[in-house]
């Protein structure tokens, strides 16, 4: 309303960094339109008075941008910790990993908690659940195994450094890398060191398997290929000219006998898995930092650009099918698959917190919401339903998926 300011006050607002808009008073009190190219979501509003003798004042609130054709925000729940990884779904729970060193299993329905596991460390590390278990690293240098419906601890086992990366599960063993350089293969129902393999450098990604080998790129420049029983180093690639273009950060994915790894050279690579034969690469551009998701013969890929490009190609050559911006920059975020009755859409986050749903068809942009003021890194997941994302300010937001 303005309270007691004079008529002759000037008034501005901004929309959490964008230009200042001037605003207006009338009988109702002052006003100002949002900018036209507001996406729709939720930002930190500042409104600043200045008075005719040079006095100043702020005031500041929350406000929300609605917008046909943009879904609401279904419900949204912080958890206190900053979230950088991968959100995992399995049934009715969403499984949620906290810098604040603490693991949390959500409600999909309304984000209530059900459970939470408290750490010595930050948690980065993306959870992998199976047969009832959820398995995860710590800073704290441990692995951990937790029951699935209750978060009760079955076993963690202790590296010689930080686990930042996710787990695999096949043939019994878990995989996963740590910090150490080292690739530990555990045995699935004790923990118990099985074997390790060697690498050269940390390690910070998820491990993938096609349930006879375990994959997994690091900081020395390799993607290694181990089997998953016994840890026998099957074959290595080496990707980028220097450590800072190491296949490190995106995880890989595996699909129709191949597997595939994006190196912070901005390039995708696609191998056999059983071989490991380069059988094609793609230069993105900078198709780095975000991982590779496979679905029905396709590759998405998001890319570090200015503009945020989301790239669709044929998983059995290479061939560019798409790519659409989303208008920011990607950073660590991955592209999650939800089922829609259309097709599908790609949804991915951008750093500054804008969540886009790209049409997988055709690569044309669905909705776009800005997120609550906050960097956004994590990957998100979905279930039929809908479609969840985690920000470094702590909320976990469930959207529908169209």
């Amino acid at each position: 309303k303005g309270g007691n300011l004079p008529t002759d006050a000037k008034l501005i607002f901004r929309l959490n960094q964008s230009a200042p808009v001037a605003m207006s008073r009338d009988e109702q009190g002052w006003r100002g339109e949002t900018p036209p190219k507001s996406i729709a979501g939720e930002y930190n509003i500042k409104v600043e008075a200045t008075l005719p003798d040079k006095r100043a004042y702020q005031r500041f609130a929350r406000l929300r941008v609605i917008q046909d054709g943009v879904p609401q925000p279904t419900w949204t729940t912080n958890l206190g910790g900053a979230i950088q990884s991968k959100l995992v779904r399995e049934g009715d729970t969403l499984y949620v990993s906290s810098m604040g060193g603490e693991l949390f299993a959500l409600d999909v329905k309304n984000g209530q908690e059900k459970w939470r596991y408290k750490t010595g460390g930050a948690i980065f590390s993306t959870p992998h659940v199976e047969n009832g278990t959820v398995y995860f690293g710590s800073a704290d240098h441990f692995v951990y195994a937790v029951e699935s419906a209750t978060g009760k601890p079955k076993w963690k086992t202790k590296t010689g450094g930080a686990v930042f990366g996710g787990a695999a599960v096949a043939q019994g063993v878990v995989c996963i890398a740590s910090v150490d350089t080292k690739i530990y293969g555990l045995e699935e129902t004790t923990g118990k060191i099985l074997w390790t393999g060697q690498g050269t450098g940390m390690y910070q990604s998820k491990v993938a398997t096609d349930g006879a080998r375990f994959f997994v790129g690091g900081w020395d420049n390799y993607f290694r290929a181990f089997s998953a029983r016994h840890g026998q180093e099957l074959w290595k690639n080496k990707f980028g000219r220097s450590f800072y273009y190491s296949p490190a950060i995106g995880s890989p994915t595996v699909g129709d006998g191949k597997v595939f790894v994006s190196s912070n050279d901005g390039v995708l690579h696609a191998m056999d898995a059983a071989s490991g034969q380069v059988l094609w690469e793609v230069n993105g551009p900078a198709l780095g930092y975000s991982g590779p998701l496979f679905r029905e013969g396709k590759i998405y890929n998001g890319s570090l650009t200015d503009t945020g490009r989301v790239f669709s190609f044929e998983a059995a050559n290479g061939a560019k099918l798409w790519d659409t911006p989303t208008g920011s920059v990607i950073y660590d975020s991955s592209s999650a698959w939800g089922q829609t009755p259309d097709g599908g859409n790609i949804y991915i986050g951008s750093v500054n917190g804008i969540f886009s749903a790209i049409r997988a068809g055709d690569g044309a942009m669905r909705w776009q919401s800005q997120l609550a003021p906050g960097h956004v890194l994590a990957s998100p997941t979905t279930n039929e339903t809908h479609v969840f994302i985690g920000s470094m300010n702590g909320d976990v937001t469930a959207f529908p998926l169209q």
